[in-house]
């Protein structure tokens, strides 16, 4: 999952490296940074969307497919705009919300033969939880970096390692390590742009935006 990333992370960085070189006449890593974890954020988003579209249109179809569209799609905006404008609001929301998906995590590495059952029935619950939280995590970290990060990265990769401690279960513990893979990188690609941003007074605070 990571190295089909590379490449729109390489056209990501591109894009964002010239967007940030006519504004502000120099490429800062801090910057170029953040333009990429939420640029590749937008993308994940964009593309496992349609291809989670794609396959409930397939299977089931139909009023049903339209109504498991929604109960993802939905929420996945509503959080979004929120995190984007209520930084504050979302923070404890999204935190309460990744915390429920580790606990799920931890009940399937318990409980796997349930979950398969349950989600046989109903979907890939778990990876399309993480998936609806990737995006507005992302807008919660461009406005609070550190806590925004550690959620991604939290729930990028605790609930596949979760799964991978499953009894006989590997298998299913790498694909969701690979399904979460790019919200994780998200993050990291977080932290590394509070790293990276210049912290040396008011005079490089300024100049940092």
């Amino acid at each position: 999952m990571l190295f089909i990333l590379f490449v729109p992370l390489v056209v990501i960085g591109v894009v964002t490296a010239v967007v940030l070189q006519r504004r502000y006449g120099r490429v800062e890593p801090h910057r170029l940074l953040r333009g990429l974890a939420l640029g590749l954020a937008a993308t994940f988003t964009v593309f496992a969307g349609l291809f989670l579209v794609a396959e409930t249109v397939d299977d089931p179809g139909g009023a049903v497919a339209l109504a498991l569209i929604v109960a993802w799609l939905v929420p996945l905006v509503a959080m979004a705009v929120v995190a984007w404008w209520w930084p504050k609001v979302a923070a404890p929301v999204l935190a309460l919300l990744v915390g429920a998906v580790v606990a799920a995590g931890a009940w399937y590495a318990v409980a796997p033969d349930w979950w398969r059952a349950f989600e046989d029935d109903r979907g890939p619950v778990r990876a399309v939880a993480v998936f609806a939280l990737s995006l507005p995590l992302a807008l919660l970290a461009w406005h609070r970096p550190v806590p925004g990060a550690a959620l991604l990265i939290t729930v990028g990769v605790v609930p596949g390692l979760l799964a991978l401690v499953a009894a006989g279960d590997r298998g299913a513990g790498a694909a969701t390590v690979a399904v979460s893979s790019p919200t994780a990188l998200v993050g990291l690609l977080y932290l590394a742009a509070e790293w990276s941003r210049p912290h040396a007074g008011p005079e490089a605070a300024a100049a940092s935006g």
